[in-house]
C-alpha cells in the first residue's frame, strides 16, 4: 500500500436489527475497507450481536425510540477513525474499491462525501440514489427521522465509489417504519413553525428539514 492509502483512518458504522444471517457478510465486507467497524444493534431478538462481534465488529447497543439518525450518531460516537463510512446492512462494497476510498479521503478538502446507492434491480432512470454516507470525523451529524441529512451543512465532494444495494426487507414494512417516521417529523417540525426564530443557525435546520422532505 502507498502512503496515502494508509495515513487517513476509516471507520464504518452500521446499523441493523435481527440480522443474524448476514451481519457476518456485512462485517466482513466492512473490514476489508476500513480500520474498523462498530455495529450499532437497535434492538435483536436474534444473535445478530453475538454473530457481529466473533466477526470482528465492535457492538452498540442503541436504547430509546428508533429512527435513522439518532443511531447512526451513536455509531460515529463510538468509531476512532478520521472519517466515517456509514454501510447499511443491505448493502455491500467492492473490496477493490479501498484503495479508490483511501485515496480520496487523504487527499479531498471537503468535510462530506456524497455517495451512489445502486440497487440490483437497476435500470435507466431508477435504482439510484445519492446519499451523504462518509463523513470527516467531528464535522457534521445526521438529522431527520425518516430520510436523514447530516448538520450542520457542509461542502460536498462526489465519492469515486458506490454502494452495491441488494433488497433484504419487505418494501411493505419499511414503508410502514418510514410514514410513522414521518408523522413525527412533520410534528417537530410544525412546532418549530410556531415558535420564534432566534438565529440563523436554527433558520438553516429549520430550512434543511423542510428541503429534505420536499424533495
Amino acid at each position: 500500500m502507498d502512503k496515502i492509502v494508509d495515513m487517513v483512518s476509516l471507520s464504518v458504522v452500521n446499523i441493523t436489527k435481527n440480522s443474524e444471517d448476514c451481519i457476518g457478510d456485512v462485517v466482513r465486507n466492512a473490514l476489508q475497507i476500513g480500520d474498523e467497524i462498530i455495529v450499532v444493534d437497535t434492538g435483536s431478538r436474534d444473535n445478530t450481536r453475538e454473530i457481529a462481534s466473533q466477526a470482528g465488529a465492535k457492538v452498540v447497543q442503541f436504547e430509546g425510540s428508533f429512527d435513522y439518525s439518532k443511531p447512526r450518531n451513536l455509531g460515529m460516537e463510538h468509531a476512532t477513525g478520521e472519517w466515517i463510512l456509514q454501510l447499511d446492512t443491505d448493502e455491500r462494497i467492492n473490496p477493490e474499491a479501498r484503495r479508490r476510498i483511501r485515496t480520496q479521503i487523504g487527499t479531498t478538502k471537503s468535510d462530506l462525501v456524497l455517495v451512489p446507492q445502486i440497487r440490483d434491480n437497476y435500470s435507466p432512470g431508477n435504482g439510484i440514489m445519492i446519499q451523504p454516507r462518509l463523513i470527516r470525523k467531528g464535522r457534521a451529524g445526521f438529522e431527520g427521522k425518516v430520510f436523514e441529512w447530516t448538520y450542520p451543512l457542509r461542502k460536498a465532494t462526489y465519492a469515486h465509489f458506490y454502494l452495491q444495494h441488494s433488497q433484504t426487507e419487505s418494501e411493505e414494512s419499511k414503508d410502514k417504519l418510514r410514514k410513522k417516521l414521518a408523522n413525527r417529523e412533520l410534528d417537530g417540525i410544525y412546532y418549530s413553525l410556531t415558535r420564534p426564530i432566534t438565529s440563523p443557525a436554527e433558520y438553516e435546520q429549520l430550512f434543511s428539514r423542510l428541503r429534505m422532505l420536499v424533495t
